[in-house]
C-alpha cells in the first residue's frame, strides 16, 4: 500500500510539473496579422519600384536603381524568413529552443521595417 501511495504521489507531482511548463503565446493574433499586413504593403511598393525601367547612366525618372532592387530582394527575403519563423514558432515552440515569442516578433518587426524603408526610397 505504501508503495502504491508513493507511486501515485510521484505521478501527481510529475503531471503537475508538466502543467506548469506549458508555454503561452503572449502575442495576440492581431499583432501577427498587423505584421503580415505591413509586409504586404511594403512588398507592393517594392514590386512597383522593381517594375520601373532601370536607371541609365543619366537617370530619367521614373526609373529604378539596380542597387536598390538588390537591397529590396535581400530585405524581402529576410522579412519573409522572420515572418515564417514567427508563424512556425507560434505553432511549434519546441522547435526553437532558447527563443521567445517577443524576440521573434521584434525580429520580424525590424525586418519588415527595414524592408519598408528601402521600398520607400525614390
Amino acid at each position: 500500500m505504501k508503495k502504491f501511495v508513493a507511486t501515485t504521489m510521484i505521478a501527481i507531482t510529475l503531471v503537475s510539473a508538466g502543467c506548469t511548463t506549458i508555454m503561452k503565446n503572449p502575442l495576440s493574433k492581431t499583432m501577427a496579422y498587423s505584421l503580415e499586413n505591413a509586409y504586404g504593403i511594403a512588398q507592393s511598393a517594392a514590386i512597383t519600384y522593381t517594375r520601373l525601367p532601370r536607371c541609365a547612366a543619366v537617370p530619367v525618372p521614373p526609373c529604378s536603381k539596380a542597387s536598390v532592387v538588390l537591397s529590396l530582394a535581400v530585405a524581402d527575403k529576410k522579412a519573409r524568413i522572420a515572418i515564417k519563423a514567427l508563424e512556425d514558432f507560434s505553432r511549434n515552440p519546441d522547435n526553437y529552443p532558447g527563443l521567445t515569442f517577443s524576440g521573434l516578433y521584434d525580429a520580424a518587426k525590424t525586418a519588415i521595417s527595414t524592408f519598408k524603408k528601402i521600398s520607400e526610397v525614390k
